[in-house]
């Protein structure tokens, strides 16, 4: 996550008895001892409002804890500010290299075997990513056990609740009928500042259609231009983008192919494909069936 211009924040959950949750925090310049509390309230706040969604012990065992700050300081002389972004974020993820592959040591074959993105698991919750892993196991065994006919389909729902409503009805056929695993992005904003649990019955995973996670931190740019040397579970993936405001070869109504390729679909609009695939009908009858 990204603060401000000048501060690179991680927030991983933390499986210690003493803190709920870590913060590394990496920082192109010294932090003044005048600012550094202010920054520290600002971090463990926003801290909070993230391990709200995808913390899967209760809440209220942990929102009493401190977390614990690890601050690195990188020499800004060299490069450029968008260089010194990505040095911070490459630093960060080596400081924390040892501490997720601790914390997701049960969910790695899911990441190899799968090619599901730990940006992706690292915002679901364990009884999400158990049920995620079933689904990939059930389309494995319908391939008769070819694990490379397994792909995601990304929904990343944008805009107001209409706008996300259509685009995730075409997005749930295109999934059904290309044998795809659904996951859908719901993130709250100024559009939409609900979660899609609050305004449907999600709570019984395991009879849902798709997992809901609530943030994708990585902006479009950082997607097309990083993902992949960040995570190689993203290199079977086609990357579409109907928000054509964000740039970077985004393309409202680009035709989606049906090929051997897990997609990434950011969008307030319909999927644009085959009507044998995706069409009004079957789009409607996914979101009437939600409830």
């Amino acid at each position: 996550t990204r603060l401000n211009k000048n501060y690179v924040v991680d927030v991983q959950k933390d499986v210690s008895r003493d803190h709920a949750f870590r913060i590394f925090l990496v920082t192109e310049e010294e932090i003044h001892e005048s600012m550094k509390q202010e920054y520290l309230q600002q971090l463990s706040q926003m801290a909070r409002t993230h391990l709200r969604d995808v913390m899967y012990v209760p809440w209220s065992k942990a929102s009493g804890l401190e977390p614990v700050y690890i601050i690195n300081k990188i020499a800004p002389r060299e490069y450029t500010a968008d260089q010194n972004f990505g040095i911070a974020k490459d630093i960060m993820g080596r400081r924390g290299e040892a501490e997720r592959e601790r914390m997701d040591s049960d969910w790695a074959e899911m990441h190899d075997r799968f090619n599901v993105p730990r940006v992706l698991m690292d915002s679901m919750s364990e009884r999400q990513k158990k049920y995620l892993m079933s689904m990939l196991e059930t389309q494995s065994k319908a391939f008769r056990g070819d694990d490379s006919q397994v792909h995601l389909f990304v929904a990343h729902l944008m805009h107001g609740l209409g706008n996300r409503l259509r685009a995730l009805g075409s997005a749930m056929s295109f999934a059904k009928k290309t044998n795809r695993v659904l996951i859908v992005v719901w993130p709250t904003d100024s559009h939409l500042n609900a979660k899609m649990d609050d305004l449907f019955a999600l709570d019984d995973i395991e009879t849902n259609e798709f997992i809901v996670i609530h943030d994708l931190p990585w902006t479009w740019k950082e997607l097309k231009t990083e993902a992949v040397h960040r995570d190689t579970a993203w290199t079977p993936f086609r990357f579409y983008n109907y928000m054509e405001v964000e740039g970077e070869g985004a393309l409202k109504d680009e035709e989606i192919e049906p090929d051997q390729k897990s997609i990434y679909f950011k969008s307030a609009f319909i999927v644009k494909g085959s009507s044998m695939i995706t069409n009004w009908n079957s789009d409607s009858t996914n979101i009437q069936n939600l409830k």
